[in-house]
């Protein structure tokens, strides 16, 4: 793999994190370089960006806006009380 190869899995790590979509930037890459050498440092990048990204915030690029706005995006809802004694 060439460095214009790496600077493309930077790309779609960077795009893994931000949009907190690991399994899609790793298969439009394959998809748009149709090269598989580049699959190792790829899912290393990837998985330390995401990683990275789960650490520093909850929200995606598109679930931030909502947040911001006061819109509970689904899946980030605040858990109920176990017991339901809160109520």
């Amino acid at each position: 793999a060439g460095p214009g190869d790496y600077a493309l899995a930077g790309a779609a790590a960077f795009f893994a994190a931000s949009a907190k979509a690991p399994a899609t930037s790793v298969l439009l890459l394959l998809e748009m370089t149709h090269d598989s050498r580049i699959l190792p440092p790829l899912l290393a990048a990837t998985a330390g960006s995401v990683w990275a990204s789960h650490r520093l915030s909850r929200f995606s690029i598109y679930t931030l806006k909502l947040h911001r706005r006061g819109v509970i995006p689904p899946g980030q809802e605040e858990p109920e009380s176990a017991s339901g004694l809160d109520r």
